[in-house]
């Protein structure tokens, strides 16, 4: 699906044609791909890049950290999220192991900062649709994720509740069979577990 067949079908649903409703659809579509982003959990949306202190800023298209590891030790260790109070309890040294990460806008520390590389593991943002032939992962893997988070938005701007509580319906159905299968991709069909970190996809295989 690419921006104008999502257009049209936006329309379409809302039986809208007017300038202003057409004009109204790149919001719905940007705010729709905004809540895509924050719950799917899909390989198609997961990449790594390498990361280093000296250039804290984080990848122009990073969505949501998954995990973030570093092997200054000789083993690999995970590093987890940290609130700002709790970073605070370490000190900076160059030999030191790191513990955890603070991310700040759009830029990234680690505590105790050792000037090592490190991997982070996140979940992209989608890429903005701009063209009417242009997609992204969300249009290509999950057109209706794509269709009823913006259709969400519309029933939101129009007003009508009733609407808006079927668009939701819906794309909670979407969202949790991407997320299913996603799971069964990953894993296969063993019970799996969520770690303790709040990272929203560092999963652990169950016994």
């Amino acid at each position: 699906m690419d921006l104008q067949t999502l257009e049209a079908d936006i329309s379409s649903y809302m039986h809208r044609s007017d300038t202003e409703f057409q004009t109204a659809r790149t919001g719905f579509i940007e705010r729709g791909m905004v809540r895509v982003r924050q719950d799917l959990k899909s390989q198609v949306a997961e990449t790594a890049a390498t990361w280093n202190q000296s250039a804290p800023t984080l990848p122009t298209d990073y969505g949501m950290m998954r995990y973030v590891t570093q092997n200054a030790t000789g083993r690999t260790v995970e590093l987890k999220p940290m609130s700002w109070l709790e970073a605070q309890k370490w000190t900076h040294s160059p030999g030191s192991v790191a513990i955890g990460y603070v991310i700040s806008g759009n830029s990234m520390e680690l505590f105790p900062s050792n000037g090592q590389d490190c991997t982070l593991v996140y979940w992209r943002r989608p890429a903005a649709l701009v063209n009417p032939t242009d997609t992204n992962y969300v249009t290509t893997d999950y057109p209706r994720l794509a269709l009823y988070s913006a259709l969400i938005e519309a029933a939101i701007w129009v007003h009508d509740a009733e609407l808006q509580q079927q668009f939701t319906f819906e794309f909670a159905a979407s969202m949790d069979a991407a997320n299913r299968e996603a799971m069964r991709q990953r894993y296969g069909d063993a019970p799996v577990a969520a770690s303790h970190y709040a990272t929203g996809g560092a999963i652990t295989r169950g016994m």
